[in-house]
């Protein structure tokens, strides 16, 4: 739980570091050059320890900051040698929202969107399946509200939050009396600086927003139950209404 607490930190830093797009993951959703990779390592590697903002201390040694870009093959390719022996859950964060009238984006627009948000989920999850097997390991994919309901502007984004539950499920379906398990977690409007950044459109939303360590605390009940989907904040009745 310390961890997820710290790794929603990690996604409130990620998404303060790319104006020019709505991105919430600790992973890199787009091309950085080596020198903003250097710069977003040291401030994995400097980021206070959650529950210790003020007491100075910094990341446990047990915590190693690895940068990905999801849809970069030679990233994903090399993860897994990256990562330790045991491998226990992957919890695929990246994802980006590209807006705009269905009508006025270009194709362009729709492979950026469903590279990150889908292809790049896949692509990670491939390539650490062998690891899971061997560890009996969980498989978390952080999908949308909107991966069950579209709203206007966010199509696209909708879209890709739609097939990555096709996803989560299909590869639920197919992994079915296997030691893996995977599920979906469905994330309402969380309190990040993505609603903010220089750059970005106005948001539509204009409502409340959620504490980070809600979707920490579902990550952790998506890694240790076995319910297929969650949403954070609790929004299934509206969601089936």
């Amino acid at each position: 739980r310390s961890f997820l607490r710290l790794f929603a930190s990690i996604c409130r830093m990620r998404s303060a570091d790319t104006p020019n797009s709505a991105a919430k993951s600790c992973s890199v959703s787009e091309s950085f050059s080596r020198s903003q990779r250097a710069s977003m390592m040291r401030r994995l590697r400097s980021l206070p320890t959650i529950g210790s903002r003020s007491s100075g201390q910094r990341m446990p040694q047990r915590i190693s900051a690895v940068i990905l870009d999801v849809t970069s093959e030679a990233d994903v390719e090399a993860l897994a040698a990256a990562l330790p022996d045991r491998l226990d859950a992957v919890v695929n964060n990246a994802g980006i929202a590209v807006a705009g009238p269905v009508e006025t984006l270009t194709p362009a627009d729709w492979r950026k969107q469903l590279d990150v948000n889908v292809v790049g989920q896949f692509a990670v999850t491939a390539a650490l399946l062998p690891k899971l097997r061997a560890s009996g390991g969980r498989v978390v994919f952080i999908s949308s509200v909107n991966g069950q309901l579209s709203t206007p502007m966010l199509g696209a984004y909708a879209a890709s939050k739609f097939a990555l539950t096709g996803l989560t499920e299909g590869l639920w379906l197919d992994l079915e009396g296997s030691n893996i398990h995977c599920a979906a977690v469905h994330v309402g409007p969380i309190d990040t600086e993505i609603w903010d950044q220089p750059g970005n459109d106005p948001a539509a939303y204009a409502g409340p927003l959620e504490p980070p360590s809600l979707v920490a605390d579902a990550i952790v009940e998506a890694i240790e139950g076995d319910r297929f989907e969650r949403y954070a904040p609790d929004l299934g009745a509206i969601v089936e209404w």
